[in-house]
């Protein structure tokens, strides 16, 4: 799976604006030597799609940081659980490389910040394919 693609990135931040209509959120990450990625999404303020959005956003900037035309990484699904005492949100993902493609899912538990919840999700899918962590 790592022969993919072969790329340190870590994640630096993410952010989530939200008013009474919209979430919007921003997730950056960054490969040394090579600059930041940013990916933006928004949709409806509801507490689940400002989780929707943190994985949007990750997604978007995890398919730049992969700097290839082939790469394709797209949210499928997202849900929060509670899991062993812990609330916990789980992603499901599509990544393409090339003509392959495969379905992934990530976890990441749940403190203040939906936002990078959603996003850590995300890179905990991907970085099984793109090498990313």
């Amino acid at each position: 799976m790592k022969d993919w693609l072969s790329r340190k990135v870590r994640f630096v931040k993410a952010t989530l604006h939200r008013d009474e209509a919209r979430s919007r959120a921003s997730v950056e990450l960054e490969r040394p030597g090579s600059g930041s990625y940013i990916g933006t999404a928004d949709g409806p303020a509801s507490d689940l799609d400002d989780f929707r959005a943190g994985a949007q956003a990750a997604a978007q900037a995890v398919q730049q940081a992969a700097d290839s035309e082939d790469a394709r990484v797209e949210v499928r699904g997202l849900e929060l659980i509670k899991a062993v005492g812990e609330t916990v949100v789980i992603v499901s993902v599509s990544a393409s490389f090339g003509k392959e493609t495969r379905a992934l899912f990530g976890v990441c538990q749940v403190h203040d910040d939906p936002a990078s919840a959603a996003a850590m999700a995300v890179l905990n899918a991907t970085n099984r394919v793109f090498d990313l962590a």
